[in-house]
Parts: C-alpha cells; sequence; structure tokens
C-alpha cells in the first residue's frame, strides 16, 4: 500500500472522522484524553484506543504523556499530503 493510500485509509473509518472533529474542538486547549475522546464520540475506550493508535501511524495526530495523562492533539502539518495530492485535480 502506497504511504498515501495509507492515509486516505486512516480517514476511511466513520469514527476516525468522527474523532479528528473532537480534537478540532480541543485544538487550542490542552488536547483530550481517551476517555474523554470515547464519551465525546460515543464509542467505548478501546475503539478510540485503536482509532487514536490508526491516526498517530497516519501522521493526523500526536500523543504525549501529562502525568498520568495522556494527551493526544490534532498535529500540525498532518493533511499536508492529502492538500499536495488533491491540488493537482484543482484547475
Amino acid at each position: 500500500m502506497t504511504p498515501l493510500a495509507s492515509t486516505f485509509r486512516a480517514l476511511g473509518h466513520p469514527d476516525r472522522l468522527y474523532i479528528l472533529e473532537a480534537l478540532l474542538a480541543t485544538r487550542n486547549a490542552n488536547g483530550a484524553s481517551i476517555g474523554e475522546i470515547a464519551a465525546v464520540c460515543g464509542i467505548d475506550r478501546f475503539a478510540a484506543s485503536r482509532h487514536l493508535d490508526d491516526l498517530a501511524t497516519a501522521g493526523f495526530i500526536t500523543t504525549a504523556w501529562s502525568g498520568k495523562r495522556r494527551e493526544h492533539w490534532l498535529r500540525s502539518g498532518g493533511f499536508e499530503e492529502i492538500e499536495d495530492w488533491a491540488i493537482r485535480f484543482t484547475p
């Protein structure tokens, strides 16, 4: 699978799109924990963790520990690969 195909695969699940939207809402805050993301998106913590791992692997989010809490944020520039690809189709 090409890197671009992997990127689009990461966006191919509705829960991952909900997670990105939830993280967008926390863009200027301290990030969001797995529990917070799971609650906002209406999914269990295991599913949220799995989806967050997929999004991190694809480069959309970044994760860091803050004490005992694992915080997640949108990664700056995470969508550049898609933008670069899509711009080719713009007249």
